[in-house]
Parts: structure tokens; sequence; C-alpha cells
């Protein structure tokens, strides 16, 4: 819902100072600034957009585009703020959670707290994650050895931690991508599953297509 009265009522109440520009202030008396950042140019046509809208009620937002290899150098070293990109594979917790846990020095969620997560949850490697972050890892690990059953109840725990937390803020929804397909390529499925994870469209056995000649 794109609502800027009801987003400043609820700004208001947590960063209700501003600077000369308009800008919320934090605590400190800093005015905040938020970093968008991608490694690839696929934002370049919304990013902009979230930008203007935030910058709207107050929070000063900042966009920039970074080359891949540096990008995820800044976040190998948690020095990145908010990553834009999108989600592909996030619906795969349990195998690719680069978007629904702090497992990995490379997971949006957290890298410090991935650094931890990778030694083995040893005290002095990275950040040691507490509350529904250390949750989300207690979740990762108990699924690997659980029922489908089980799996199925963690999942709904790991999604109603994400949504409530809102670590990952969702701007646009999940949209159609339609595939067109000549009158003579023949062996196409009707629907077609267009997910990174399941290596589209490798994932529907290209090598049978073939054309009516």
């Amino acid at each position: 819902e794109y609502n800027p009265d009801l987003a400043n009522q609820m700004l208001d109440k947590i960063l209700p100072n501003k600077d000369s520009d308009g800008n919320r202030k934090l605590p400190d008396g800093e005015t905040l600034i938020l970093l968008l950042e991608s490694w690839n140019a696929g934002p370049d046509t919304w990013a902009p957009l979230l930008q203007e809208d935030w910058n709207a009620v107050g929070v000063k937002t900042n966009w920039t585009t970074v080359q891949r290899g540096l990008f995820y150098d800044r976040i190998r070293a948690n020095e990145f703020q908010i990553e834009v990109s999108a989600m592909g594979g996030w619906k795969f917790l349990f195998t690719y959670p680069y978007w629904t846990a702090p497992w990995h020095n490379i997971a949006r969620l957290g890298p410090a707290f991935g650094d931890w997560y990778q030694s083995g949850r040893e005290t002095g490697k990275g950040i040691e994650p507490s509350g529904n972050l250390l949750r989300l890892l207690d979740i990762l690990d108990e699924a690997q050895g659980a029922t489908a059953a089980r799996r199925g109840e963690l999942a709904q725990e790991n999604f109603r931690i994400l949504n409530e937390e809102l670590y990952t803020i969702g701007v646009i929804g999940k949209t159609p991508a339609p595939c067109i397909v000549k009158n003579n390529f023949r062996n196409v499925p009707d629907v077609l599953i267009n997910e990174w994870t399941q290596r589209f469209p490798g994932n529907h056995r290209p090598e049978t297509f073939f054309f009516k000649q």
C-alpha cells in the first residue's frame, strides 16, 4: 500500500526531529542517510522510484550501482547498508537461504552473523546473533534432519519471523514473465518455472525443443 501520510505518522513516532532540509535526524542529532546499492543494472529502472518515495517522507536515501566484485567485498566486510535486488530462490529457504537466514558472510541478513555461524558458532568469530536472527539459524539447522511435515512447520515459522521483523522489505511483487514461442517451435511446456535456483530454462530440458519442418 502506497500511503505517505501513514508512513509519516509512523516515522514521526520514531524519528520526529528533522534537519533544515526536512530529513529525519537520529537521536544523536545526525541526519539519517540510507545507502541503497546494487551490483547489476536491473534495479536501475525502479530503485530511483524507491529513493524518491523515501526521500519524500524525510528518509534521506542515496542510490548507487557498484561493480560486482567490489560489492561482494563490501558485503563480506560487513560494510554495506541495503542491497537492492531481485530475490531469486527465496522460496527454497533450506537449500538456498541467502535471503532468509544470516547463514553466510554473503547472506544479506547480516554477513558478520554468517561468519559466526560458518565457524561452527564459535565465540569470537564474527558476531553472535540473538533473538529472532538466532532463531532463523536454529530453524535452518533443525530443518536439515526433519520430516517433511516438520520442515513445513519450520518454514512457516521462518517466514512469519521475516514478515514481522522486516529484515527484508519487498517493494515489487512477483511479476509475470511471458515467453513467446513460435508456432512451429514444439515441445515447450505451456507453463514454465522461471527460477534461478532451478537454472531456468535448463530445468525444462531445452535440448528436447525442436522446430517442426
